[in-house]
């Protein structure tokens, strides 16, 4: 029993520490992290205009100019900023699968084909998306979940990541700028927020 509660002491604590070290992924940084490692990556001007809202709404073209000039410098640090980060991570939303009695898990609904969109055409998909399609859990801690299942069985998984490669691939008609990552850990929550199980990978 010590050993096992020594166990789950460092587990918490080793994902507590991927929470304060970690960037969450979003919209507003994924073209940063990708465009900074791409081998072709689209010019800071072209990034400026295809980010900045501000550039976009401006009324005249002196306007743009003058906001350019003030922005550029802002998204080069922004890159430089990415490039330096490998962890990040992202709150999905899934379904979780009936439970397999045989060999204790439970099914996350992530697979080989599993990729999160952002908007702009980017993407991120997983390498090892395989070491968390199915999640073991323990048969006692499976059947005290069984009252929240029957209400429902959506979760929120917070996967914890390091970023590998990008790549130019069609995932969908409109994303098509891959962040490819490997997951390192993952919790899994219920639909009220309470944790069903942590793992590192």
């Amino acid at each position: 029993m010590k050993i096992v509660k020594i166990g789950l002491i460092i587990l918490s604590l080793l994902l507590s520490l991927n929470a304060q070290t970690a960037d969450r992924l979003t919209d507003e940084n994924i073209a940063f992290i990708y465009e900074s490692r791409a081998d072709l990556p689209i010019t800071n001007e072209n990034l400026v205009k295809t980010l900045s809202q501000e550039y976009k709404n401006a009324r005249d073209e002196f306007t743009q100019y003058e906001l350019m000039k003030k922005i550029k410098p802002v998204f080069k640090k922004k890159l430089t900023d990415a490039k330096a980060n490998n962890s990040y991570f992202v709150k999905v939303g899934s379904t979780l699968g009936k439970y397999d009695f045989k060999n204790n898990t439970f099914s996350t609904g992530f697979s080989k084909d599993t990729y999160i969109p952002f908007k702009n055409g980017y993407a991120l998909s997983f390498n090892n998306v395989e070491d968390i399609a199915n999640i073991k859990v323990a048969f006692v801690d499976a059947k005290r979940l069984s009252k929240k299942l029957q209400r429902n069985r959506k979760i929120t998984a917070i996967i914890y990541i390091k970023t590998s490669k990008v790549q130019v691939k069609k995932v969908h008609w409109n994303h098509s700028k891959v962040l490819n990552a490997d997951i390192t850990s993952i919790t899994i929550l219920t639909d009220d927020g309470n944790e069903i199980i942590s793992k590192n990978l």
